[in-house]
């Protein structure tokens, strides 16, 4: 991963005292990696209803060493078993921990369990957000989110001191909620986000977009051909098979069965290409990370640092 970045913050902690910590630290605790997946019940979309696990599974691939153990924690709304399914597959094959998130007192339990034993190294999350706001159930029935209020549910030193968070949710990294457009960065107030403040509570570093989140790559190339490819594929192919079987749509892509995806009154679009009642996935998992979309404008793309403004006792 490129770690050439912007930073905002800046760390007053004292090399010497931390490289100390560091050595009692090694010699104290294991390290636990951990990927947070939310739920995908804003785009009723067979390219995008498997956003979030693509994505999780591309890090799955990068996420080598480091770690004495890595958790795969996942909300389910949204999704059918088989797409879980597809999900728990990666994990065990890679001897991966799973953990179910159903309420906002699992996601305290996640942050806060083994600390004793284990510190966290990092920290990944897939999910929809907004400024203030990591939102991992976004549109669903039960509020599972991370903002400035719920920060203080977590215990503060759950990290490692070469703990980091990488948040893949829309504009962490600002806190003006209401504009579309900026002059630059300051004007987008960064030192008041969620990221920042994250950064400040855990005495860590914070990767986060300034800008909305691009997942629009994450299961296939984004070309015309392709797209249409695929579609006439899995059309063609539900003609004679029906609507409940998963279709081999090329060498990567599959379909899998998703009853009433995309199927409302107005999605005329997925109707006529043939894709209402599925979803995309890619057997290979994720092609790459998400990246920076195009809004708002006049800000920095890609992962920008945050550093802690405090120290860490």
């Amino acid at each position: 991963m490129n770690r050439t970045w912007k930073t905002i913050g800046k760390s007053v902690f004292s090399p010497v005292g931390n490289n100390k910590r560091k050595e009692i630290e090694i010699k104290t605790f294991k390290k636990e990696r951990i990927i947070v997946i939310g739920s995908e019940l804003h785009y009723d979309s067979f390219w995008l209803k498997m956003m979030f696990i693509g994505a999780a599974t591309g890090q799955l691939r990068l996420s080598k060493g480091k770690a004495d153990k890595t958790t795969i924690a996942y909300v389910s709304d949204g999704y059918t078993n088989l797409e879980i399914g597809v999900l728990e597959y990666w994990c065990n094959h890679n001897r991966f921990d799973v953990f179910k998130l159903c309420f906002q007192e699992d996601l305290i339990k996640l942050m806060n369990k083994d600390r004793d034993e284990y510190k966290i190294i990092n920290l990944i999350i897939f999910s929809h957000g907004y400024p203030g706001t990591i939102n991992l159930n976004y549109k669903g029935d039960s509020k599972i989110s991370v903002t400035a209020s719920t920060l203080n549910t977590f215990i503060s030193n759950a990290f490692a001191l070469d703990g980091e968070v990488f948040s893949y949710a829309c504009r962490t990294g600002i806190s003006r909620t209401t504009r579309e457009s900026f002059y630059s960065d300051n004007d987008a107030q960064p030192e008041h986000s969620l990221a920042q403040q994250l950064a400040n509570y855990f005495g860590i570093s914070v990767y986060a977009f300034l800008t909305r989140t691009f997942y629009g790559d994450i299961l296939r190339q984004r070309d015309k051909a392709t797209s249409r490819q695929l579609s006439e594929n899995l059309k063609k192919l539900r003609t004679t098979g029906g609507d409940f079987s998963v279709y081999k749509l090329s060498d990567e892509h599959e379909a899998l069965p998703h009853p009433g995806l995309a199927d409302g009154i107005f999605k005329f679009g997925s109707k006529r290409e043939g894709t209402n009642g599925f979803a995309l996935w890619r057997k290979q998992g994720g092609r790459m990370l998400p990246s920076s979309g195009e809004t708002p404008t006049g800000l920095t793309k890609g992962l920008v640092k945050f550093t802690p403004k405090e120290k860490r006792e």
